[in-house]
């Protein structure tokens, strides 16, 4: 729900607090396990994309000053072009997936319509979301990494 409304840190800290026995329960709710643990793989994959970002950013944040060593500057530039790299490899992985478009199914029931819907919202506000993220990575970069 939390990332429906595009807070993923919100639906990530949810996931995170949710006990591991959760999966069992909701199969005997009358939903597919083998589609909780794709959307639970799926989320999970989103959200290693974004802690990838996050920790280019934080790489991104320590630059050197003009003034630094060379050795100083190039291990940056090593640096951040490695996770710049991982994060741009992810995220292509995540979208050129069939991410969160579960084989749910159609049996009219206004659970199912609902759940596909929040999946569809799900995805219109989190791929531009990330699109945006690999885009403004690769922009910062551009001067760093070598094409």
């Amino acid at each position: 729900m939390f990332a429906a409304t595009d807070k993923p840190h919100a639906a990530r800290a949810l996931i995170e607090s949710l006990p591991r026995d959760l999966a069992p329960a909701s199969a005997a709710s009358g939903t597919d396990p083998s589609l909780v643990v794709r959307e639970y793989l799926d989320t999970s994959a989103l959200f290693d994309c974004l802690e990838k970002h996050a920790t280019w950013a934080e790489a991104w944040a320590m630059q050197p000053r003009p003034t630094a060593p060379k050795l100083e500057h190039a291990q940056f530039r090593e640096a951040v072009a490695g996770l710049a790299d991982d994060f741009y490899s992810a995220a292509v992985a995540l979208l050129e997936s069939d991410w969160l478009k579960l084989d749910l199914a159609e049996d009219g029931s206004a659970d199912g319509q609902r759940r596909r819907d929040e999946l569809a919202r799900i995805r219109q506000l989190l791929v531009p979301h990330l699109i945006l993220r690999v885009h403004h990575t690769l922009v910062q970069t551009k001067d760093v990494i070598p094409t």
